[in-house]
C-alpha cells in the first residue's frame, strides 16, 4: 500500500506498507514504490559516509527542509540504503 497525504506540518508524507521484498532497504522500498506510482526519486552517493542521501522525491527537493524516513514511528539513524526493513514495517518519508 502506498499512501500520499499533504499536511500543514509536512509538504508531503509517503507511507509504504506491504511492498517489502527479501533483504530490502528503506531506499529499495522507496524506489519500488516510485516505480509503481511514477514518483521520481533522486539520490546522491556519499562514499565517505558509506551511504545514499535522498535529494528529492516527486520533484520536491531538499532545501529549507529535508526528506527523512521513519520505520514504525522511529526516525532512521542510518543512510536509507543501509537500513533493512521487514515485511510488516511501516516506512514513512516526511519532508521536514
Amino acid at each position: 500500500m502506498i499512501t500520499t497525504s499533504p499536511s500543514r506540518e509536512y509538504a508531503t508524507i509517503y507511507e509504504f506498507r506491504g511492498i517489502v521484498g527479501e533483504n530490502q532497504s528503506v531506499l529499495d522500498v522507496l524506489r519500488t514504490a516510485g516505480n509503481w506510482s511514477n514518483i521520481s526519486v533522486d539520490t546522491t552517493a556519499y562514499p565517505a559516509l558509506d551511504g545514499m542521501f535522498v535529494d528529492a522525491i516527486a520533484g520536491v527537493e531538499n532545501g529549507d527542509a529535508n526528506w527523512r524516513y521513519t520505520i514504525n514511528g522511529e526516525y532512521g539513524t542510518r543512510a536509507s540504503d543501509l537500513r533493512k526493513v521487514e515485511d510488516h514495517d511501516r516506512v514513512v518519508w516526511q519532508y521536514r
